[in-house]
C-alpha cells in the first residue's frame, strides 16, 4: 500500500502532496536529510527560514501502489483548486517522474540564472538516473 502524504508549513500555508511506498517516517527522514543538505527542491526556501518545526506532515490516505501516483495528482489538484499556496506543480497529464523531475530542474536552473536542456536527443524525457547524472556531471547538485 502506498500513502498519500501532505506537508505544510504552518506559518506561510504552502503545501507539498507526496506519496511513498515506504513507511511516512522512512520518507520524513529522506525530506528532512535532503533539507539538511541543503538539496530540496521544493521546500528548502521555507526551511532555511523556519526550520523544520514550522511543517506539520498529515497522512492523506492510503491506496494500492498501482494508483498511488494518480491519487497524488488528485490531490494536488485538489488542493490548487482551494487556492493553496503550494510547492507542487499540477500535472494534468500525469507525466512520468523524470518529466517532473526535469521540471524541478528547470527551476532550480532558473533561479540561478542557467538554462540547460536536459531531453533526450529524440525530444523524450531521459530517466531520472540520467537526469541526475547528468546534473551531477556538470556541478549542478
Amino acid at each position: 500500500m502506498a500513502i498519500i502524504y501532505k506537508i505544510q508549513n504552518k506559518l506561510t500555508g504552502r503545501v507539498y502532496v507526496g506519496h511513498t511506498t515506504t513507511t511516512l517516517q522512512k520518507r520524513m527522514y529522506a525530506h528532512r536529510h535532503r533539507l539538511r543538505s541543503g538539496k530540496h527542491s521544493a521546500l528548502q526556501d521555507d526551511y532555511d527560514k523556519h526550520g523544520w518545526d514550522s511543517f506539520e506532515v498529515e497522512v492523506i490516505e492510503t491506496v494500492p501502489d498501482s494508483e498511488a501516483r494518480q491519487r497524488e495528482q488528485i490531490w494536488i489538484e485538489h488542493y490548487g483548486q482551494l487556492s493553496y499556496n503550494q510547492w507542487n506543480s499540477v500535472d494534468p497529464d500525469h507525466k512520468s517522474p523524470a518529466e517532473g523531475y526535469e521540471t524541478r530542474m528547470r527551476e532550480r536552473l532558473r533561479r540561478r540564472g542557467k538554462t540547460y536542456n536536459i531531453r533526450k536527443a529524440d525530444g523524450s524525457p531521459p530517466s531520472i538516473q540520467d537526469v541526475k547524472k547528468q546534473m551531477q556531471d556538470r556541478g549542478l547538485i
